[in-house]
Order: structure tokens, then C-alpha cells, then sequence
């Protein structure tokens, strides 16, 4: 889990949907869960932006394969129109008036994907599912400011710990995940605010909160 000003890592042996609850189920109904289509966070009360990056990538994917349905490579297509429109929008900084009419327009949008007839089970058909199951979870970024439409954040920063399992063969130990886990949340959040490694781990193991040392780091800077 993660966001501009920290990352939290938990390893766990199950991708049971009671770790992301217990992660983050009591979060309020108005925070806003930018997610994968993993579904352990389906049941979860909280707001949800599903990933625009693994929807194209997976219709990618399907047009790549060989002898595509038609159709497919034109739904490709629009969906990466749809998507390039709904970046230049957000980055717009509109008002929420506006912000809640092209809502209502992207909606109209995804319906008409959805309506569609294609031969069932084909590359097309998939990817129309798969929109009619996210339906308004893709468009919340068009609601709600600084919420963005990818969870590009959280792939880069699973990244050096995978890189880690890789290299490392992963932890032996139940212990051994645990202090990985807590170790590289706390690294990787004082690097997401811009403090130097060694003097803020000398700062927390002398009892400062992190708050406190992410102001006295701003003002030194």
C-alpha cells in the first residue's frame, strides 16, 4: 500500500481478500482505494479507481494474439482514445461541476462498450466484461481530484522488493518476511520524503516521530 509520502509492505502467505481487509478495512467510505483487479479489495466499503494500465495492457495483449476476433483491435483502439481523453481532462483541473458532467459522459461511454454484441468468450467479449465489472471504478479520477487513473505508483514501488525476493530467493522465515517488510517500509518512506537514510533511521530509533522529522527535514532544506 502506498501513496506520494509513504509505502507500507506486508508479506503475507495467502492472497486471501481478509489481508487487504485487515490492511485497510477500516478506512473511511470517502478514501479512495486505487487498485489492480485483484479481488480480495472488491467487498472493501472505500472508494475505487481501478487501473486503466491493466485494462489496456490485457486488450494489448489480445490483440497481439494470433487471428484476432474482429473487433478487438478496434476496441483497443478506442479504449486508448477514451483513456488519452479522460488524461487530458483530469489534467485540466476542472471544477466539480464539470468534473461531474463529463462523468456522466464517460459513463455514457462505457455503456456503449458495454451494450455490444460480440461472439461470446472472444478476446472483444472479454474485454467488454471485464469494463461492464469496473464500470464507474474506472472513472472515479474524473470525480475526484489528485486521484490518478493508473496504479503505476504501487507497481514502481513493488519493484525493489521484488528485485529482492528475486536476488535474495526470498525470506526462509516467517520472521525473516516480517523484519523484510517493516525494513523496506521504512525505507522506501523516507526516501518518499526526501530524507537521507541514515539520519532519519538515527532520528526514529531515537524516539522522533515521522512527522516530526519530515518537518525538521523541510525546513532544513
Amino acid at each position: 500500500m502506498c501513496n506520494e509520502l509513504g509505502a507500507y509492505y506486508q508479506i503475507e502467505g495467502t492472497r486471501g481478500s481478509g489481508v487487504a481487509k485487515a490492511l485497510i478495512g477500516n478506512s473511511s467510505k470517502d478514501d479512495v482505494l486505487v487498485r489492480d483487479d485483484y479481488r480480495g479489495y472488491a467487498s472493501l466499503e472505500v472508494k475505487h479507481q481501478s487501473c486503466w494500465s491493466h485494462l489496456l495492457r490485457k486488450a494489448r495483449d489480445y490483440v497481439s494474439f494470433e487471428d484476432p476476433v474482429k473487433g478487438m483491435a478496434e476496441l483497443e483502439t478506442e479504449l486508448k482514445e477514451i483513456f488519452r481523453d479522460l488524461n487530458e481532462f483530469i489534467e485540466s483541473d476542472p471544477t466539480d461541476q464539470i468534473r461531474q458532467i463529463e462523468y456522466n459522459k464517460y459513463i455514457c461511454r462505457l455503456d456503449s462498450i458495454i451494450k455490444r454484441k460480440y461472439k461470446k468468450d472472444s478476446y472483444a467479449d472479454k474485454i467488454r466484461n471485464r469494463i461492464a465489472t469496473q464500470h464507474e471504478n474506472l472513472l472515479t479520477a474524473v470525480l475526484i481530484k489528485g486521484v490518478p487513473l493508473t496504479n503505476n505508483l504501487a507497481e514502481r514501488d513493488l519493484r525493489p522488493i521484488v528485485i529482492n525476493r528475486k536476488l535474495s530467493g526470498g525470506s526462509r522465515s516467517q520472521l525473516g518476511a516480517e523484519i523484510t517488510a517493516v525494513n523496506k517500509s521504512i525505507v522506501q518512506t523516507l526516501n518518499k520524503r526526501g530524507i537521507e537514510l541514515i539520519k532519519g533511521l538515527e532520528m526514529l530509533i531515537n524516539g522522533q516521530s515521522l512527522t516530526e522529522i519530515t518537518i525538521m527535514n523541510a525546513e532544513s532544506t
